[in-house]
């Protein structure tokens, strides 16, 4: 049995609606990637009782949520904007919760360690506007972890920080919900925070989610174009089958001819969509091309991206791949020069065809038939 059970979730907000329904285990952090206004923030909202539901349940360990109010559910959230208070102190606003409150003024068992973890044991007597972002957020986490929630609820809580410090409390983050065991959802619209925080990634488009699976799988084995696109899937390109042979697919898309695995039932003459990494595409010099899934092209774009540089050849169809600096400063590849894009065969991810679509023109009259 499912720790949490979301089963035909419905919410409409005006003209948006959601419908959602998915499963999460207990110790299992969920990573919601999703482009604004996609529903991220309202599903968070819907599970905490903020919004009505029209249809729908939700259960948490057994015990029916969404008959319950807000307070009654032993939920514990964690706002984009922080929601702390500035006039108390940071061990006032961790201690600012009704569960914690009835207590008494001490801090439970465990607060301490928590505190510890997050770097903020020593601030317990300033004022939240003597506090950096980073220390803000961190408070933001410490209270919504004492009260030790059934499930903790964050939405895009890194999204005020800048790089750095949203790199090093992101790694935080991942070894303390770890370390705690905690159940937990985490909404966001970075795939790097998404494949580090997130034991699964949903992906959630209009409401709806497209895809749910491990960081591993989604983000080389999307299940559609646009899950593809939005995972940094850059090397998507429409092709037809020629031919199945030995567990392989020999594919075409205009002068290129591949190979990839044989996935799902397909048939000479097929359409589908293609798709590769950037990672996955290797650039060599022409004289050093390894001998399968090799296509010759013109370079037409050179990107520097910090720690990579991004390399866009004009194959006949557009292939673009990431050099490390380091391999960029040996190699030097510029625009007009002609380089080889090759590609394993392992990494090349087939998609059914993306409708409605006008395909290209692949010679000799012939176009790619779109399934109807």
């Amino acid at each position: 049995m499912s720790y949490l059970a979301v089963t035909g979730l419905r919410v409409k907000l005006k003209a948006f609606s959601l419908d959602v329904s998915l499963a999460i285990d207990r110790h299992e952090v969920l990573a919601v990637l999703g482009p604004s206004g996609a529903g991220k923030s309202v599903f968070l909202e819907s599970l905490a009782g903020f919004h009505p539901l029209e249809a729908g349940t939700v259960t948490l360990d057994g015990r029916r949520l969404d008959t319950l109010v807000p307070e009654q559910r032993g939920i514990g959230f964690v706002f984009q904007d922080y929601a702390l208070f500035p006039h108390l102190t940071v061990r006032e606003n961790i201690l600012f919760s009704p569960r914690l409150r009835r207590k008494g003024g001490d801090l439970p068992p465990g607060a301490g360690e928590i505190m510890a973890l997050l770097k903020i044991e020593r601030l317990g007597g300033r004022r939240i506007q003597q506090l950096s972002g980073g220390e803000r957020q961190r408070v933001a986490l410490a209270r919504a972890l004492v009260s030790d929630p059934a499930l903790l609820l964050m939405d895009e809580p890194m999204s005020a920080l800048d790089t750095v410090i949203r790199e090093e409390l992101r790694d935080e983050l991942r070894q303390l919900l770890l370390r705690l065991g905690t159940t937990a959802i985490y909404v966001t619209h970075d795939r790097n925070e998404a494949a580090t925080l997130g034991h699964r990634v949903a992906v959630l488009f209009d409401g709806r989610l497209e895809q749910v699976d491990p960081p591993s799988r989604l983000f080389y084995t999307p299940a559609s174009v646009r899950v593809a696109r939005f995972v940094g899937m850059t090397n998507i390109f429409p092709a037809v089958v020629e031919n199945i042979a030995n567990g392989s697919v020999g594919l075409r898309a205009g002068r290129l001819r591949l190979t990839a695995p044989t996935v799902g039932p397909v048939a000479p003459g097929a359409a589908v969509t293609a798709g590769i990494r950037p990672e996955d595409v290797l650039l060599y010099p022409p004289d050093e091309a390894p001998p399968q899934n090799c296509f010759a092209g013109r370079v037409t774009e050179v990107t520097p991206q910090g720690q990579s540089v991004r390399v866009t050849l004009d194959c006949g169809v557009s292939l673009t791949g990431l050099l490390s600096w380091r391999d960029f400063q040996i190699r030097r590849p510029s625009p007009g020069q002609t380089w080889i894009a090759a590609v394993e065969p392992a990494s090349v991810h087939l998609m059914p065809p993306e409708r409605p679509r006008i395909l290209p023109d692949f010679g000799e009259g012939n176009k790619i038939p779109v399934e109807k």
